[in-house]
């Protein structure tokens, strides 16, 4: 299943065997008495890749989804022998808008809540025969008609009273899109051989040769030890090994119960030193280096984006506040694949309410999700919210509530109070942060202090070259937009591909989009045509952009221990920030960031020292490597004007260092607008499935394409560097 939540309607009557009642006139969507849609306009009730709802402007037509009343109606039947159990249960999941559920026309079940499961046992209200469950959605527009200051909030983000992913009320890369549906909405019985044991097992230290663990089954606790230990290990740095365990009589007469984890130990260490503080992960006792992304968690993982995200050679997730908690398919993926993952909670971008009932509310939600993602060996991190904290000091809110002191109150009892002792009773292994980033972009501490999210590139309309003097101790976001790949653009809308063209314009959702692309398209390679050539040139151009930051966050350790970047995956088909599109098409910059996460690089630095060029080797690694290699310096036409081949060296294991400088000096006739540098070499390659000697290189040019002498030499070498 592709991208948006479906509006699946099943009802599953389960009696030690599952029967779906299926029906073909499964939907009965009613305004009043008034039937609201006509036949053919239901296609927007399966947003899938099938959909039309996102080509040209026709999202345009949905923007009335979230202001009307929906009811959705279905009859079922039920037999006599199935109401001799007395545990059957109504089970809503991931329901998005405010709803009221009626079974025989008795109000059993009120949500609020998208991020909860909700479970009543309707048992004494069924009836031998036909039923009827009726939905009643009341439209989430009405939640935005309060007065924000009866909570302390923001006038400009209502949306806050809502527990729904909060990037569906509209965000810089996604449209407005609220409509009442479910991920799940069932009606089972419950056999207590039949339940699913609720487990987590928790590595609580690894020493002298010895794992020691923690087992919670149904809040029970059992310590064991394992010597000797197969270690769970991420992407690139060992094997992601799991261990079964079947166990006997727990209690609820669970016979076999099969439990699988992982042993791994894992910590955010966030230490004083001489420069600040630092923020970076140790796995197992070893420090790491992140090559991470943001991930935006929609209704159902996308199992084909994980799978890329392992190919493209990261080695952690930040599940972003603003989506969703990650889901079961999520967890497991990563766990087999080995790639962390930093789960914010969701809240994102905006003051929260803390009244009783808003906490008490989060607090189910949050024990139910903390509960359910414990027993995974991916999760790294619980982090509170997504720059909150920044908001409240830069951004102007102080003059937007009416009490400072409350508001910094409210933000105390959600997250450093409600959310890190959910975090500690359930998942005590795991550290908590309540915030990202906890300095702003603008603040000289978000360089020197903690994890960054440095948006003077993009926001700032800073050039790329900004991210070479802008290395923080963790870069958890930055980022350049750049269009979907070309078949997918032909999927969603027509040329000419520019702000003119409103089935294009409407896939831009930053404010300043197309002229943040434009200034630097311009800066790298000039003018273009609004067809082909404008796609090409703005994803080349977000190529250099990532390519630099990368280098500079690689070239950095152990200052630097972290690159995230923003942003992995894309719900929406927008002109923005993701490697990867709608259509799960690597863009341009999938290339570029998998050529930058190999374990060991080139990185060629001609920023710090205009008189100068360093070559450095990155190797994140935990095992050295003998480098053979070879630096030239030619020109347009290959004629070489400086060439040297050093001694063997040592890429040396978890480091990063200059292993050549060049003084432009002493370039013979050097001229930076037909010359260009490049690295190549040989390493013991130790990584991968096909063991070996691998070449690895590296190249620069000394001034912007369309200053080159030879745009064609320029892509050629490009092209040679990917290959």
């Amino acid at each position: 299943m592709k991208k948006l939540i479906p509006i699946l309607f099943l009802i599953t009557l389960s009696f030690n065997l599952f029967s779906q009642v299926e029906d073909d006139n499964l939907f009965n969507i009613f305004l009043g008495n008034k039937s609201l849609l006509e036949e053919k306009d239901l296609l927007m009730l399966y947003p899938n890749k099938s959909t039309k709802m996102f080509i040209g402007t026709n999202e345009k037509k949905y923007s009335f989804l979230d202001t009307v009343a929906w009811s959705y109606n279905k009859d079922f039947f039920i037999e006599s022998k199935h109401l001799k159990n007395r545990n059957i249960y109504l089970y809503v999941h991931k329901i998005i808008g405010p709803a009221k559920f009626y079974l025989n026309d008795i109000l059993v079940l009120e949500t609020n809540n998208g991020f909860r499961t909700y479970e009543v046992n309707i048992h004494d209200l069924l009836k031998k025969g036909n039923n009827k469950l009726r939905v009643d959605y009341t439209p989430i527009y009405h939640s935005l008609n309060y007065n924000n200051n009866k909570y302390n909030t923001l006038a400009s983000e209502k949306r806050v009273i809502n527990r729904y992913p909060q990037y569906l009320f509209g965000w810089d890369w996604y449209p407005k899109m609220l409509y009442p549906s479910f991920e799940h909405l069932k009606i089972d019985s419950r056999e207590k051989q039949n339940i699913e044991i609720e487990y987590n097992v928790q590595t609580l230290k690894i020493e002298n040769d010895t794992a020691y663990m923690l087992l919670n089954i149904e809040n029970d606790k059992h310590y064991f030890k394992i010597a000797k230990p197969r270690l769970w290990w991420p992407n690139g740095m060992g094997e992601t090994y799991y261990y079964h365990m079947t166990t006997k009589d727990v209690g609820y007469n669970l016979i076999d119960a099969h439990l699988v984890f992982g042993v791994r130990t894992i910590e955010l260490i966030q230490e004083k030193d001489s420069i600040g503080q630092s923020f970076y992960f140790k796995i197992n006792g070893k420090p790491m280096f992140v090559k991470g992304a943001n991930y935006i968690q929609q209704s159902i993982t996308d199992t084909d984006e994980i799978r890329l995200a392992k190919k493209l050679g990261i080695n952690m997730l930040r599940v972003w506040g603003g989506s969703d908690y990650g889901d079961g398919l999520l967890y497991n993926e990563c766990d087999q694949l080995g790639i962390l993952v930093w789960q914010d909670f969701p809240f994102a971008c905006a003051l929260y309410p803390a009244d009783s009932s808003f906490l008490e509310n989060v607090k189910e939600e949050a024990i139910q999700n903390v509960k359910r993602i414990a027993k995974h060996p991916s999760l790294a991190l619980w982090c509170g919210n997504n720059e909150i904290w920044e908001g409240w000091n830069n951004w102007g809110w102080k003059k937007e509530v009416k009490d400072t002191a409350l508001a910094v109150e409210n933000y105390n009892k959600l997250f450093k109070e409600l959310l890190p002792n959910i975090v500690k009773e359930y998942t005590p292994t795991i550290n908590y942060i309540h915030t990202s980033p906890l300095h702003g972009w603008g603040e000289k501490e978000s360089l020197t202090h903690g994890d960054c999210h440095y948006w003077g590139v993009w926001w700032g309309d800073s050039i790329f070259e900004t991210y070479t003097r802008k290395v923080p101790r963790f870069m958890s976001e930055y980022g350049f937009q750049s269009p979907p790949t070309l078949s997918t653009l032909e999927d969603y809308m027509s040329k000419p591909y520019s702000k003119g063209n409103p089935e294009f314009a409407i896939h831009q959702k930053h404010p300043r989009g197309f002229e943040l692309i434009d200034n630097r398209v311009k800066q790298w390679f000039g003018d273009y045509s609004d067809d082909e050539d404008y796609i090409f040139k703005a994803g080349a151009t977000a190529q250099e952009a990532y390519k630099i930051a990368i280098e500079a966050h690689r070239r950095a350790m152990p200052y630097c221990m972290g690159t995230m970047f923003w942003q992995f995956n894309e719900p929406y088909p927008a002109i923005g920030w993701s490697c990867i599109d709608y259509n799960n098409k690597p863009k341009p910059i999938y290339y570029t960031i998998k050529k930058a996460y190999e374990p060991i690089i080139f990185s060629i630095d001609k920023y710090s020292n205009p008189d100068s060029i360093f070559i450095y080797i990155c190797n994140d690694s935990y095992e050295s490597s003998s480098l053979d290699y070879t630096i030239q310096i030619k020109d347009n036409n290959d004629k070489i004007k400086f060439s040297v081949t050093p001694n063997t060296i040592s890429a040396e294991k978890f480091k990063s260092k200059i292993i050549y400088s060049i003084a432009l000096k002493d370039i013979k006739d050097f001229n930076p607008k037909t010359d260009y540098l490049w690295v190549e070499g040989e390493i013991e390659n130790n990584y991968e499935e096909n063991k070996g000697k691998k070449t690895i290189s590296n190249y620069t040019f000394f001034v912007y394409p369309k200053d080159y002498i030879d745009i064609n030499k320029h892509n050629e070498v490009k092209r040679k560097y990917y290959k």
